[in-house]
């Protein structure tokens, strides 16, 4: 995991890029087999990796979004998965609800609907989420 202003590919295979909420588009091209998490509102960056043709996953508020969420309270979240998603694995991962809770409220949504794009994208098994699916 690399918090970075930009990216300088090495000899990478393939990757996963978590755009920050309002974060630069990377230049370079991504390894083909490569998976970008992004936020749906930002509507210059989706366009962009539009352009470079790369696969998005756009978390958001949207229905129309790949992970979208249906409910948010001051201790919890239930996180949408809208369509069907493949895992680096290779597994197919059909639509679900991830409910999710927390403490306080987040300051931003979009991170927590992110971080849960990236653990469902990793087939994260040995946690909640993995009972899910």
């Amino acid at each position: 995991m690399l918090d970075a202003p930009h990216i300088e590919l090495a000899e990478l295979n393939e990757c996963i890029v978590v755009m920050k909420d309002f974060g630069e588009v990377p230049t370079a091209l991504l390894p083909e087999k490569s998976i970008v998490i992004a936020n749906s509102e930002n509507t210059q960056q989706l366009e962009r990796l539009e352009l470079l043709g790369q696969r998005v996953i756009s978390c958001g508020k949207s229905g129309r979004d790949t992970l979208s969420y249906t409910s948010l309270t001051y201790d919890g979240i239930v996180i949408s998965l809208n369509r069907e998603i493949t895992a680096f694995s290779g597994k197919k991962i059909q639509p679900l609800e991830i409910p999710v809770k927390f403490n306080t409220a987040p300051d931003n949504v979009y991170d927590i609907i992110a971080y849960t794009a990236l653990r469902l994208i990793l087939d994260d098994y040995d946690s909640e989420i993995g009972l899910l699916y």
